[in-house]
């Protein structure tokens, strides 16, 4: 696992505002440090260096308890762990 950042605070919404050390693509999967599914990355946004990621939480999560815990993504697999399998073309 490596690690993404912390989490900031929660939106009105109810998704959570992490700080990023690094910036991961959409859709991506991030964990707590007990290895739980907090929930997946919607959107990232401000300085590239350390981004804001906003992460739509997983059901059933206290959200308030998550707050300035790290929150870590699994380490990429030579780049197919967001590629999907396409259709072969009919002929």
């Amino acid at each position: 696992m490596e690690l993404l950042g912390h989490i900031e605070g929660v939106t009105h919404t109810g998704d959570l505002i992490a700080r990023g050390h690094n910036k991961p693509r959409p859709r991506t999967r991030v964990y707590s440090n007990r290895r739980e599914q907090v929930g997946s990355v919607l959107r990232i946004f401000g300085p590239v260096d350390h981004p804001f990621i906003t992460i739509r939480p997983s059901r059933g999560l206290n959200l308030v308890s998550l707050v300035s815990q790290k929150i870590y993504v699994e380490e990429k697999r030579n780049g197919t762990e967001h590629k999907r399998k396409r259709k072969p073309r009919r002929p």
